[in-house]
């Protein structure tokens, strides 16, 4: 796992003088998505462990990143900006029934 990792570092590191624009914005399409999943955290730190939504939606991002970053590795389920933006949906429900 280490050497893929050592692979897939080394193969972005090749590529991001060619690609500089797409990085930043994958970076930013990224962020976008983590900023809610962040903000919530910082009122309800345990929230995860609470909630199979934002559980999910907080490994989906992780699944994201990898998507974006590191094609190489595979993502262990169908991810994609529009997905993430459905569970987020999933997650407000939950929040909205269990407020605190």
């Amino acid at each position: 796992r280490k050497l893929k990792l050592l692979y897939v570092a080394e193969n972005r590191l090749e590529r991001l003088p060619a690609q500089p624009g797409k990085d930043e914005q994958a970076r930013a399409q990224l962020e976008t998505l983590r900023a809610p999943l962040d903000a919530l955290l910082v009122e309800r730190p345990n929230v995860r462990l609470m909630s199979e939504e934002i559980m999910t939606y907080s490994e989906m991002l992780e699944e994201f990143r990898v998507s974006l970053f590191a094609q190489q590795l595979g993502t262990s389920r169908p991810v994609s900006a529009k997905r993430l933006a459905r569970q987020w949906q999933d997650c407000e429900a939950w929040l909205a029934a269990h407020p605190r």
